[in-house]
Order: structure tokens, then C-alpha cells, then sequence
């Protein structure tokens, strides 16, 4: 990915106000709205996500609910469990739910619906000013994304054994999250104890463990046949703030906000923390009142999706609409418990966590928009552009102006593109140096060529020089002691020449060797054949030698015929120690004219 610039965003309110530790009804601006019948019609509400989550979980059951992940997304994504959560209007983003799935406990992590509003405008704004300076066409990236570093909501829930109670049974057991302590009980009888042939789904104060969930959750499967029996499942709820980073979503443009990179270990509230108003704290969960469990589970309007005879709220729905209890009671010699899976009490967490904490990323989901006029037709707000807007924005520079009053909490925006594009850094500018370098070389050799008219196509490979090499004379002064191997890098270092030398009779240089500089050798200088009655060999100039295989003796070598020394005028005397001997021996041996050796 390529920088592409960023700002920084300034939220109305104090990390408390924005990052609350307790929840109420009474706080909400929309409180009369979202209690009515029409609640799950406006994304202000808490219940705005409910069409989204019945629609998800209305195509899955307990064997195929962890199927919503295309193979290939899980690999790029790093995550097998999530989906995207649309929202009634007026609220106009899509948010990411992520859902972390263990074998006792299910967690969800969301992120804030609030923030996701204002960096999608100023992500759309970014975009416009991107294009019309930097003339960048939709075809030359592949993705392009913001990123903001801040609090999002995460809500663990974790779930009793599956108990199967009859109207006798008045116990009830919940989870605790002391792993040490015993798991809590609740007395059944404040619950309705009616037979029923649907579900049943509410919320439970746990003042035992008031310090360490925000709620519990009490789930009852429909009755058997005979009205007996039916499952009941205690289940604890902790919601809390954790740092991460919210991005866009990757595969589709400005069509969903996801968290990434997420500090589990500094979430918050903790006991082992103040909270951020300085202040001391005595609880590792955001506390929640019952006014407020009510607006995030209203009862579903009549003729709304999930909506039955028997007026269900919008937990409820949901529920049924995952076919949890599906197959419970086809035998009736056998108690439902044996036909509840681990899977369905996955499913059953997965619900509850991803329905509570959509709730809780609408927190303040006000503040993103200008409050005038019916909810459902406010417009989104969030900053005011600075005077350099453009140009600042591009260069990472504070392009958002600060608000002159109020509370506010700094956030920091960084944008970047990924696609077909180039970046020039130091590595780059060396590089095309010496490219450039490289093509002017070549351009005067070229330009040489064509004005000398001269050029040669000899030597372009290997094989060629090998034969060079074989036609060429040893250079036994040069290279010497190098016939076991190369042992010194300065034999690697010696010069070497092609030149012209004489082979011919006629003196005429037709012949081309590789000379080197050390080798006291004209370009003239011929082998000659020594031949007497005692001993055969070749010899050469005084002290230069050669051995009998190369060059073969030429056919006009002139020998004497009573075997006495050729008179060549160019020899002035001849070397009296023999080239070739017999080994261990001392005598001479005998070389023929014509014979190759070696």
C-alpha cells in the first residue's frame, strides 16, 4: 500500500462520554423512539441492526453457521467467522461483525458505528480531492482504505451446560468468569414456568457476578410434547472497550468498517485500571440497566420479519430464525439434552454476542449526525473542513479544524491506495542512474560503430572462446603453476590481448591467439623442430618452450636428411636441457614429425 495522506478527526465529547462504562436508557436522545413499535426501523436505536442479523442467521443452522466465510475470504482475511451488518436508515455504513468462536466462549468485536459515519465522509471527500489533484483514475487502483486507531466494542459470552428442567426443578446454573469459583445459580421461580411450545429469551441480573459481566442471558427451548421437560441454558454476557484499528473493507469499497489489529490485553474497563476520567474503577465490564437491555430487544412490530402470533421480541426472532431448536423432539424416549450439540450452543453465544454487541457500537451513533428535523431524515455531520483542506489532507497535514468549544477527543486518520503505481525513494533515483547511465553507454557505442563502420561478431559466447583458447599458445610465464588449479586471485587479474600471428609459410599474420602481457613473444616467432641422432624435440626461442601437442609440425618443416642440426638463421643456439624425458629414466624422448602428443 501507498501513503496517500491523512488528518486528524476531532469526536465531540470526553473519552467517558464517547467510551462510557455504563449504559442507560435515559441517555439516549432517541429513548421514546427506540421503545416504540418502530424501533427496528431506525439505525439510531439500538435493535437498528435487527433486519441485518435475522436475515444472517435466518440461512444457517447449527451445522452450517460457521459456512458464511467464503473459503478464500478466510485466508485473506485471517478470520473464519464474520459478516457485514447493514442498518436501518438514516444510518448509511455497513459495519464489519467479527466473531471469534472457542470452545466455551464465543467474542465479538464491531466497530463503532458513530466513527464509522464521519471517516466515511471524510473518506469520500479524501477520495474527491485525491482524483481531481493527483488526476487518479478508479481503473489504477485496486483498493483504497482508512485507517483510525481507537476504542471498539467486544462483547464475550460464554454459556452453562445444557440443563434439561422440569417444573420441579427451580435451579438454574450460570457461568462465573473466576475459573476457580463454581458456577452461579439462579432460582427459576421469577421466570415464567408456563408450558410453552416456543422459545423463550431473557435478560438476568447477576448480582453475584455484578463486577465482572455487564448481564445474563437465560435461554428456554419449547416444551416437550407432553410438557415434561425442556432445555434451559444460563449464559453470562462482558462487554467492554477494546483498542483496535478500523479499516475499510478490503473487498468492496466504502461497503464496510471492520477492526484489525486488536489489543485484547488493554481492554477496558479493568479492575486493574482507572478508568479515563481518572477516577477509580471496580468493575472489568460496562454495566448496563435493564431500560437499556429493553431498547436493544424491543418486541418485533406485527408484520415485521420474526414476527408471530405469540408477539416475540427481537432476540427472540432471531433465535427461531436459526433453527435452534430444530429437531429437539423426534424421539420422545429420549430427553432433548441428547439431541442439543455443541454446535447449537455455539450458535446460541454466537446470537447473543453478535446482537448485544451491535447494540453497543450504536452508542452515541447520534453524535455523527446534525439533529434537526425527524431522526430518520438527519443528515451526517461530524467536522468542518480547514481552509487547505485539499492540499493538507493529500500531504498528512491537519485538514479538519478544531472545534473552538466543548470536549473533544483527538483521533488520528492515515489513507492509503494500493494498485498499479510507482514510488520514488533513493533506491529508485540509483537505480535509474545507472540505467540511464547504462543506455548512454550503449547509445555512443552504437553511434562509434556506425561511424567507424566497423564491428566484429566474434567471440559472443562461451564455446568461442574455448576454441580461441585451444588455438592460442601456452603461456607458461603468465600462467604458471596453475595446471593443478587457481589458488591466487591475481592470476585472475592478468591482462590479456588478441592479437595476429604468423603461421603460414608465407610470413603472413593469419592466425589468432590470446597473448598475454608477460609473454616475451613476438607475434612472428614460429616453432621449429630439432632433430638429431641422439634425441628428438622441439624447441623455440631461447627460454620459451612449448610442448609437442600444439601446434602440430607444420608439413613443410624442413629436416635434414643425415639427421644433423637445421640451420635456421632466426636460432642462435639451442637449450641443451630436453623438454620431454622418460620418466625416471633421464633420456631423451624420441619425437616424430608429424605425431601428436600428449
Amino acid at each position: 500500500d501507498w501513503p496517500a495522506g491523512g488528518t486528524m478527526l476531532y469526536l465531540n465529547g470526553t473519552q467517558e462520554e464517547i467510551w462510557p462504562t455504563k449504559l442507560a436508557a435515559k441517555h439516549l436522545s432517541t429513548k421514546e423512539l427506540c421503545t416504540s413499535a418502530d424501533a427496528t426501523e431506525n439505525g439510531l436505536c439500538p435493535s437498528g441492526g435487527y433486519y441485518s442479523l435475522w436475515a444472517h442467521y435466518a440461512r444457517v443452522n447449527p451445522q452450517t453457521y460457521q459456512d458464511v466465510v467464503p473459503g478464500y475470504a478466510r485466508l485473506l482475511s485471517g478470520n473464519n467467522y464474520y459478516w457485514s451488518l447493514d442498518s436501518s436508515p438514516p444510518v448509511p455504513v455497513r459495519s464489519i461483525s467479527i466473531g471469534i468462536l472457542g470452545n466455551k466462549d464465543a467474542t465479538f468485536i464491531q466497530a463503532r458505528y458513530s466513527v464509522s459515519i464521519i471517516l466515511d465522509r471524510l473518506m469520500q471527500e479524501w477520495w474527491h480531492v485525491l482524483r481531481s489533484k493527483r488526476a487518479i483514475k478508479d481503473d489504477n487502483v485496486e483498493n483504497r482504505a482508512a485507517v483510525a486507531h481507537l476504542r471498539n466494542p467486544m462483547t464475550n459470552v460464554q454459556c452453562s451446560e445444557v440443563q434439561n428442567l422440569s417444573r420441579s426443578d427451580q435451579i438454574v446454573l450460570f457461568p462465573t468468569r473466576d475459573p476457580s469459583a463454581a458456577a452461579a445459580k439462579l432460582a427459576m421461580n421469577r421466570f415464567d414456568m408456563e408450558p410453552s411450545q416456543h422459545l423463550r429469551f431473557s435478560w438476568v441480573r447477576l448480582p453475584e457476578q455484578a463486577n465482572t459481566v455487564s448481564t445474563g442471558a437465560l435461554f428456554q427451548s419449547p416444551w416437550t410434547q407432553d410438557n415434561t421437560s425442556r432445555i434451559v441454558i444460563g449464559c453470562t454476557v462482558q462487554a467492554r472497550w477494546v483498542p483496535a484499528q478500523i479499516h475499510t473493507d478490503a473487498y468492496s469499497f466504502w461497503q464496510g468498517w471492520y477492526p484489525k489489529n486488536i489489543s485484547f490485553e488493554a481492554a477496558y474497563p479493568s479492575t486493574t485500571h482507572a478508568l479515563l476520567d481518572g477516577s477509580s474503577n471496580e468493575k472489568d465490564a460496562i454495566a448496563v440497566d435493564e431500560d437499556w437491555l429493553a431498547t436493544l430487544t424491543p418486541a418485533v412490530g406485527k408484520g415485521r420479519p420474526g414476527y408471530q402470533d405469540w408477539q416475540p421480541t427481537t432476540m427472540e426472532g432471531i433465535l427461531s430464525s436459526a433453527h435452534l431448536t430444530e429437531g429437539l423432539f423426534v424421539d420422545d424416549a429420549r430427553p432433548p439434552t441428547d439431541f442439543w450439540t455443541d454446535d447449537t450452543t455455539k450458535l446460541l453465544m454466537s446470537v447473543i454476542g453478535s446482537v448485544f454487541n451491535d447494540g453497543l457500537a450504536r452508542i452515541g451513533i447520534e453524535d455523527a449526525f446534525e439533529q434537526t428535523g425527524a431522526p430518520s431524515t438527519w443528515r451526517t455531520a461530524g467536522f468542518v473542513k480547514a481552509d487547505d483542506f485539499d492540499s493538507a489532507i493529500l500531504r498528512g497535514k491537519n485538514a479538519v479544524k478544531r472545534p473552538a468549544t466543548g470536549s473533544v477527543t483527538e483521533l488520528h486518520v492515515a489513507f492509503s491506495i494500493s494498485g498499479l503505481s510507482y514510488k520514488l525513494t533513493v533506491v529508485q533515483i540509483l537505480a535509474m542512474a545507472v540505467l540511464l547511465l547504462h543506455i548512454v553507454i550503449a547509445l555512443i557505442h552504437v553511434v562509434w560503430i556506425l561511424w567507424k563502420c566497423e564491428s566484429s561478431g566474434c567471440w559472443d559466447s562461451v564455446i568461442e572462446l574455448i576454441v580461441l583458447a585451444q588455438n592460442s599458445r601456452p603461456a607458461l610465464t603468465a600462467l604458471a603453476d596453475t595446471a593443478a588449479g587457481i589458488k591466487h586471485s591475481s592470476t585472475l587479474a592478468k591482462q590479456i590481448a588478441i592479437r595476429a600471428t604468423t603461421v603460414s609459410p608465407e610470413g603472413v599474420a593469419d592466425h589468432l591467439e590470446m597473448v598475454y602481457e608477460e609473454e616475451a613473444v613476438n607475434q612472428d616467432r614460429e616453432l621449429v623442430l630439432i632433430h638429431n641422432n641422439d634425441n628428438h624435440s622441439l624447441r623455440s626461442e631461447p627460454g620459451i618452450s612449448h610442448p609437442s601437442t600444439w601446434p602440430l609440425p607444420r608439413q613443410s618443416t624442413r629436416t635434414p636428411s643425415n639427421g644433423s642440426l637445421a640451420q635456421f638463421p632466426e636460432i642462435d643456439s639451442i637449450p641443451s636441457t630436453p623438454l620431454i624425458s622418460a620418466a625416471g629414466h633421464g633420456e631423451m624422448a624420441q619425437v616424430e614429425v608429424g605425431k601428436a602428443y600428449g
